[in-house]
């Protein structure tokens, strides 16, 4: 996972259907992505029964997290790996706070907060270089339900 000074690169797609979002998760972990590079975020109850049993990222046991979206009745989580914590200590840098990226997490939760509403699965896919970048927006695009999006950003220490 990046570390502060490193250049993080996403590719964030968003399923409706468990079938494309295993596909997708499968695709990438052939492709050489870890558990440690993906982080599925949706209602907790969609998460609980999109992800795949016999896929590598649900094969071992992970926590889910809580997001930083709020409603009334809804708990939006994502799986606990590496991606996640690296996105999430980015949002609540201090130093982050003085920086113009660091609106970057909390405005991704909101753009795709609605889609999370409607039962989608968001899967966001780090790469540590562009061509690994290029690599996952292609798999995603393949298998998404709506247009892949890319953000690239350095975390401030």
């Amino acid at each position: 996972m990046p570390q502060a000074g490193d250049t993080c690169r996403l590719a964030v797609g968003v399923f409706y259907e468990p079938p494309a979002l295993e596909n997708a998760i499968t695709e990438l972990c052939s492709g050489g992505f870890t558990a440690r590079d993906i982080c599925v975020a949706a209602k907790r109850q969609v998460l609980n029964r999109s992800l795949p049993s016999k896929n590598r990222l649900a094969e071992r046991a992970f926590s889910l997290r809580r997001l930083g979206v709020q409603t009334d009745s809804e708990e939006y989580v994502a799986t606990s790996r590496g991606l996640l914590t690296t996105l999430l200590d980015q949002s609540k840098s201090p130093n982050a706070a003085a920086s113009a990226q660091a609106s970057f997490w909390p405005d991704l939760c909101r753009r795709m907060a609605n889609h999370m509403s409607k039962d989608g699965v968001v899967l966001l896919v780090s790469a540590r270089d562009a061509a690994l970048q290029n690599i996952s927006s292609r798999i995603l695009l393949r298998h998404s339900t709506q247009s892949v999006q890319t953000y690239e950003f350095t975390p401030t220490r």
